[in-house]
């Protein structure tokens, strides 16, 4: 039961702290939700605890796989070409969209016509589907860091300073 995660001079007491979870995470997972309000405390923000059942036989077998590799989109690395290629492409497959005229017409502010609402909900997941599909043909992508081997950042800002921290520790052994 959480009471209150905030307090200001322990006169005004307010629940500002949350945890956002997915409602099936929430229906599956959360065994408890409170709050710990320890004296020691010197936050006027208590902390806020959850309790999860988690199948960690589960999770210890994703990490015996490796960190899994989710291919992003990289608009920062798309040259000029890039996007020329995506725009006609997208417009190729915006061809295809039917637009749903019915319900793009329908002057009904409250319309809460199922075909309308289907019609709108298939049009609008076309138009998603047909910028994904352009994007991932020929926009670049992230790497897989991983197997690259390199690391950003690691040349310009790491490497120096351990250089340097090898260096004093070989005159200091």
């Amino acid at each position: 039961m959480v009471d209150y995660t905030y307090q200001f001079g322990m006169s005004s007491f307010h629940v500002l702290d949350h945890f956002i979870v997915s409602g099936t995470l929430f229906d599956k997972a959360v065994q408890s939700v409170s709050v710990l309000h320890e004296v020691d405390n010197l936050s006027d923000h208590d902390p806020l605890l959850v309790e999860l059942a988690v199948d960690f036989s589960k999770v210890s077998e994703a990490a015996t796989m490796g960190r899994l590799f989710s291919k992003r989109l990289a608009w920062h690395k798309a040259t000029d070409d890039h996007i020329a290629h995506y725009q006609a492409h997208l417009h190729t497959l915006l061809q295809d969209v039917n637009l749903p005229y019915g319900a793009l017409f329908c002057r009904d502010v409250t319309c809460a016509d199922p075909e309308h609402l289907n019609a709108l909900n298939t049009y609008v997941s076309q138009l998603t589907n047909a910028c994904v599909e352009a994007s991932y043909e020929n926009i670049p992508c992230t790497e897989n860091r991983a197997s690259s081997g390199h690391l950003p950042g690691w040349n310009s800002d790491v490497k120096p300073l351990r250089d340097k921290s090898l260096f004093w520790h070989h005159i200091w052994a």
